[in-house]
Parts: C-alpha cells; structure tokens; sequence
C-alpha cells in the first residue's frame, strides 16, 4: 500500500489572505528548488516551513536557491510574525532574525545578591527605598533586597527581554509574622492570580516555593515584571516583601501556535481585584 500524502494544517486566516494581498509580486510564485521542495509555493514554503526554520537554516536555504534573495524582506517579515508576533514590516532581513533568536528564554533574579538592584535596573515605583541587605527575622542565613520600611502599596518593577513562547514563572520567598500578600504582574496583566501569593506564616524566616505561574508571552521584546504588596494576611501584622528568588523559563510555543486554547493566566476574581501599580509619566515613555 502506496503512503498517503501528508496534509498541511489549516492556515491562520490572517495568514495566507494577507500574505496572498500584500505581495502582489509573489502572487504565486512556486520557487524553483530542487529535490522534494520541488514545485512548493512561496506562501506554503513561508506559512508551513518557515516557522520550522532558525534564521541559520533559512540562510543556507537561499544560499542554496539564489531566487530566494529576491524575495528576503518579505521571507523575514513574515517569519519575525509568525516565530515572534512582530509586525511583518519591523523586520526585513534574516540578520535582524538572528537578533531576534539571541534574545533569552529564561530570567533569573538572585534578591540574595548585593549587586541586584543595579544589575536588574530595578525602578521603584511606591515605597520608602528598595534597600540591601535585610535579614528575615533578624536571621542572619535570610538575607534578602527588600523596601524598607514597608508599607500598604509598594510596588516595584523590572523590565527585561523575553522571546514570544508559554514560560512558567516561579517565584520562592520567605514567611514570617510580618509578610504581606504578593500581586505579581506582567506588563498591564495580574499573572499571580486573584488570591495572590500569600507570605504569611508564624514562623520566623521560613523559605517557601510557590507553585509554578504558567503564562504566556505573545511577542518578542521588552516585557514588565512588577512586584507589588497591597494587601496582607488576616493575622499579618505588617506588609514586608522579603523574596529568595524569582525565575521565567519557556517551557513552550505559544497555544496559538498548537493550535490549543490559551494559557489561563489568572483564577476567577474578587469582589475587589488589585490594580495594577501606576508609573510617572517619564517611566511610561521609557517603556514605549
């Protein structure tokens, strides 16, 4: 029995119509390769292979079939879409691809570190002053970058590059009599869910890992991280925010790119859901 031809899946359908309309001087086109790629139209070779391909592999590709020149902006544009969910005209050649794929899949911040507030470019947003060392309980094992003094509404953020994917974000901290409730946002969506994550515990310095945050990264770029404590535990006293470590990991493509549901990013919410943290108007145009 012969083998049966394998069926591409369904295009997304701003995708192919938009890909069919805006280049007119492709309209068509099948690129003369040789072997089994033979025959094949440039928007199936763009829309089905070309999300498969690194920037390395589309290069020896036109190296192989100098046709393909012709055609690069349009090539890089629409694989910058379709692997970054950038606009197709942001990206017109396979070197700035390249750039793309050297932005990091993973983040990593060490609170424990001396040197973390001037690594990370942390930026206060509410609060006294973000200070270092602060020892948990007075425990001298549990130091940590913390504001000081707390209060009601401290916030801080992070900006770092991340490329589109599903990660899990997982943040570890430290309980104690005095800890509040951790909002955690990225950019303008709360990713900690409605109940937040609680630090509370009787105990004086006790080291908690949270469950793993799944959430999901729709494009390539700079992307926000904030920290904010408005909130506290019944029995809390106070509202300190004294965290060991925090990590992002892709653990995945995008849903959309599965052709899956997407990733739920947040539980039902409360009668009074958090807001996210405002910034000064210079921090937004830095942002931009």
């Amino acid at each position: 029995m012969g083998s049966q031809p394998v069926k591409l899946g369904p295009l997304e359908s701003v995708g192919e119509a938009e890909f069919s309309r805006s280049s007119s001087s492709l309209g068509g086109m099948k690129v003369a390769l040789s072997g089994c790629l033979g025959e094949i139209p440039l928007v199936v070779l763009t829309m089905h292979i070309g999300p498969l391909l690194s920037s390395a592999e589309l290069l020896s590709l036109c190296v192989a079939q100098p046709k393909l020149w012709d055609y690069g902006p349009e090539i890089a544009g629409w694989l910058a879409f379709l692997q970054h969910g950038l606009d197709r005209s942001s990206v017109t050649h396979i070197k700035q691809l390249t750039e793309l794929e050297g932005i990091p899949k993973s983040r990593f911040f060490d609170f424990a570190s001396p040197s973390f507030l001037k690594d990370e470019h942390v930026r206060l947003l509410r609060g006294s002053l973000l200070a270092y060392p602060i020892y948990v309980g007075s425990t001298h094992d549990a130091i940590t970058t913390a504001i000081n003094p707390p209060a009601c509404g401290d916030a801080w953020e992070v900006t770092v590059e991340l490329q589109r994917g599903c990660y899990q974000a997982t943040v570890v901290g430290w309980r104690n009599p005095f800890h509040g409730i951790l909002d955690l946002w990225l950019d303008d969506q709360l990713v900690s869910g409605s109940s937040g994550l609680d630090c509370f515990s009787p105990e004086t310095a006790e080291l908690h890992r949270f469950p793993p945050i799944e959430i999901e990264i729709q494009q390539t770029g700079w992307h926000t991280w904030c920290f904010e404590t408005s909130r506290s535990h019944g029995m809390s006293q106070q509202y300190w925010m004294c965290l060991e470590e925090f990590r992002v990991d892709r653990i995945g493509s995008p849903a959309s790119d599965r052709d899956l549901p997407p990733v739920a990013m947040e539980s039902p919410k409360p009668p009074t859901p958090p807001r996210r943290p405002t910034t000064s108007k210079a921090l937004r145009s830095m942002q931009q």
